[in-house]
Protein backbone atom coordinates (compact mmCIF):
# COMPACT_ATOMS: atom_id res chain seq x y z
CA UNK A 1 0.00 0.00 0.00
CA UNK A 2 0.86 3.28 -0.79
CA UNK A 3 2.36 6.14 2.22
CA UNK A 4 1.83 9.69 1.63
CA UNK A 5 2.55 11.45 -1.42
CA UNK A 6 1.99 7.98 -3.45
CA UNK A 7 -0.35 7.99 -6.19
CA UNK A 8 -3.51 6.59 -6.14
CA UNK A 9 -2.88 3.67 -8.98
CA UNK A 10 0.19 2.91 -6.48
CA UNK A 11 -1.99 2.84 -3.42
CA UNK A 12 -4.40 0.18 -4.93
CA UNK A 13 -2.33 -2.09 -5.96
CA UNK A 14 -3.27 -5.49 -4.58
CA UNK A 15 -0.39 -6.76 -2.64
CA UNK A 16 -0.38 -10.61 -1.20
CA UNK A 17 0.98 -10.10 2.31
CA UNK A 18 -0.81 -7.40 4.51
CA UNK A 19 1.22 -4.07 4.60
CA UNK A 20 1.13 -2.32 7.28
CA UNK A 21 1.11 1.67 6.94
CA UNK A 22 3.70 3.47 9.47
CA UNK A 23 1.81 6.17 11.61
CA UNK A 24 -2.29 5.25 10.44
CA UNK A 25 -4.39 6.89 12.71
CA UNK A 26 -7.63 5.06 11.40
CA UNK A 27 -8.79 2.57 8.95
CA UNK A 28 -11.90 3.91 7.14
CA UNK A 29 -13.85 1.14 6.31
CA UNK A 30 -16.66 1.94 3.78
CA UNK A 31 -19.86 0.98 3.97
CA UNK A 32 -21.50 -1.46 0.83
CA UNK A 33 -20.45 -4.37 3.12
CA UNK A 34 -21.72 -7.99 2.31
CA UNK A 35 -23.34 -9.00 5.53
CA UNK A 36 -22.98 -12.50 4.71
CA UNK A 37 -19.51 -12.66 4.20
CA UNK A 38 -17.93 -9.80 6.13
CA UNK A 39 -15.55 -8.97 3.13
CA UNK A 40 -14.43 -5.10 4.53
CA UNK A 41 -14.57 -5.72 8.06
CA UNK A 42 -12.62 -8.80 8.33
CA UNK A 43 -10.25 -6.87 6.32
CA UNK A 44 -10.08 -4.35 8.96
CA UNK A 45 -9.83 -6.71 12.11
CA UNK A 46 -7.24 -8.70 10.21
CA UNK A 47 -5.34 -5.12 9.95
CA UNK A 48 -6.04 -4.22 13.62
CA UNK A 49 -5.00 -7.45 15.03
CA UNK A 50 -1.78 -8.03 13.02
CA UNK A 51 -0.98 -4.32 14.37
CA UNK A 52 -1.71 -5.26 17.80
CA UNK A 53 0.88 -8.96 17.26
CA UNK A 54 3.30 -6.34 15.48
CA UNK A 55 3.50 -4.13 18.79
CA UNK A 56 1.96 -1.04 16.63
CA UNK A 57 -0.30 1.76 17.76
CA UNK A 58 -3.36 0.64 16.94
CA UNK A 59 -5.65 2.48 14.92
CA UNK A 60 -8.86 3.06 15.21
CA UNK A 61 -11.69 1.88 13.65
CA UNK A 62 -13.81 4.21 11.30
CA UNK A 63 -16.81 2.38 9.92
CA UNK A 64 -19.14 4.29 7.86
CA UNK A 65 -22.72 3.41 6.07
CA UNK A 66 -26.04 5.08 6.85
CA UNK A 67 -28.53 2.64 5.36
CA UNK A 68 -30.92 1.15 7.07
CA UNK A 69 -30.35 -2.75 6.64
CA UNK A 70 -31.10 -6.05 7.47
CA UNK A 71 -29.01 -8.49 8.56
CA UNK A 72 -30.61 -12.10 8.03
CA UNK A 73 -30.90 -14.37 10.72
CA UNK A 74 -28.17 -16.83 9.16
CA UNK A 75 -27.43 -18.26 12.85
CA UNK A 76 -23.74 -17.13 12.07
CA UNK A 77 -22.13 -13.93 13.71
CA UNK A 78 -23.55 -11.21 14.59
CA UNK A 79 -26.90 -11.55 12.77
CA UNK A 80 -28.37 -14.09 15.04
CA UNK A 81 -31.30 -12.71 17.27
CA UNK A 82 -30.23 -8.97 16.40
CA UNK A 83 -33.12 -6.45 15.69
CA UNK A 84 -33.58 -5.29 12.00
CA UNK A 85 -33.13 -1.88 11.01
CA UNK A 86 -29.77 -0.63 12.48
CA UNK A 87 -27.05 1.28 10.08
CA UNK A 88 -24.01 -0.12 8.06
CA UNK A 89 -22.07 1.40 10.68
CA UNK A 90 -23.65 -0.24 13.36
CA UNK A 91 -23.45 -3.98 11.93
CA UNK A 92 -19.92 -3.19 11.01
CA UNK A 93 -19.26 -2.24 14.56
CA UNK A 94 -21.31 -4.98 15.88
CA UNK A 95 -19.18 -7.60 13.79
CA UNK A 96 -15.70 -6.14 14.61
CA UNK A 97 -16.21 -5.88 18.41
CA UNK A 98 -17.35 -9.51 18.27
CA UNK A 99 -13.97 -10.53 16.68
CA UNK A 100 -12.52 -8.68 19.33
CA UNK A 101 -12.01 -5.17 18.48
CA UNK A 102 -12.93 -2.96 21.57
CA UNK A 103 -15.70 -0.84 21.50
CA UNK A 104 -14.09 1.99 22.10
CA UNK A 105 -11.36 1.74 19.09
CA UNK A 106 -14.02 1.73 16.81
CA UNK A 107 -16.18 4.89 15.47
CA UNK A 108 -19.40 4.93 13.22
CA UNK A 109 -20.55 7.27 10.83
CA UNK A 110 -24.17 6.62 10.24
CA UNK A 111 -25.06 9.06 7.14
CA UNK A 112 -23.41 8.13 4.37
CA UNK A 113 -25.54 6.27 1.22
CA UNK A 114 -22.61 5.88 -1.05
CA UNK A 115 -19.05 6.31 -1.60
CA UNK A 116 -18.73 10.02 -1.75
CA UNK A 117 -20.79 10.24 1.31
CA UNK A 118 -18.46 7.37 2.80
CA UNK A 119 -15.34 9.45 1.78
CA UNK A 120 -16.48 12.99 2.50
CA UNK A 121 -18.23 12.48 6.08
CA UNK A 122 -15.96 9.52 6.94
CA UNK A 123 -13.18 12.03 6.69
CA UNK A 124 -15.20 14.82 8.69
CA UNK A 125 -15.46 12.25 11.53
CA UNK A 126 -12.06 11.73 11.55
CA UNK A 127 -11.12 15.41 11.46
CA UNK A 128 -13.03 15.99 14.29
CA UNK A 129 -11.43 13.00 16.13
CA UNK A 130 -7.85 14.22 15.29
CA UNK A 131 -7.06 11.30 13.06
CA UNK A 132 -5.18 12.83 9.81
CA UNK A 133 -3.59 9.66 8.27
CA UNK A 134 -6.50 7.39 7.00
CA UNK A 135 -6.41 4.13 5.43
CA UNK A 136 -9.15 3.02 2.81
CA UNK A 137 -10.49 -0.37 2.96
CA UNK A 138 -13.12 -1.63 0.74
CA UNK A 139 -13.26 -4.47 -1.77
CA UNK A 140 -10.43 -4.97 -4.32
CA UNK A 141 -12.97 -3.93 -7.09
CA UNK A 142 -13.86 -0.65 -5.18
CA UNK A 143 -10.48 0.38 -4.28
CA UNK A 144 -9.01 2.50 -7.18
CA UNK A 145 -12.84 4.98 -7.16
CA UNK A 146 -12.52 4.94 -3.61
CA UNK A 147 -8.82 6.52 -3.08
CA UNK A 148 -9.52 9.16 -6.42
CA UNK A 149 -12.34 10.04 -4.51
CA UNK A 150 -10.64 10.35 -1.18
CA UNK A 151 -7.99 12.41 -3.23
CA UNK A 152 -10.77 14.60 -4.45
CA UNK A 153 -12.31 15.32 -1.46
CA UNK A 154 -9.46 15.54 1.16
CA UNK A 155 -6.58 17.16 -1.44
CA UNK A 156 -4.29 14.34 -0.23
CA UNK A 157 -4.24 10.31 -1.31
CA UNK A 158 -4.92 8.06 1.78
CA UNK A 159 -1.98 7.22 3.78
CA UNK A 160 -2.52 4.22 2.34
CA UNK A 161 -5.51 1.22 1.08
CA UNK A 162 -6.80 -2.18 2.06
CA UNK A 163 -8.32 -4.46 -0.05
CA UNK A 164 -10.53 -7.68 1.07
CA UNK A 165 -9.51 -10.06 -1.81
CA UNK A 166 -12.77 -9.45 -3.14
CA UNK A 167 -11.95 -9.18 -6.92
CA UNK A 168 -16.26 -8.91 -7.38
Amino acid sequence: CAGVGTSTSTCCQRELKLKLIAGADALLVLGGEDRTQWHRSRAAVRYYLACRAAGLALPRMLVTGGALVRQPGTGQGVGRGMAAGLTEAAWMARFMQVQGVPPEQVLQEAQALDTLGNVALGGALAARHGLQRLVVVSDDFHLRRSAQLFERVWGHPPAGCVGTGNTG
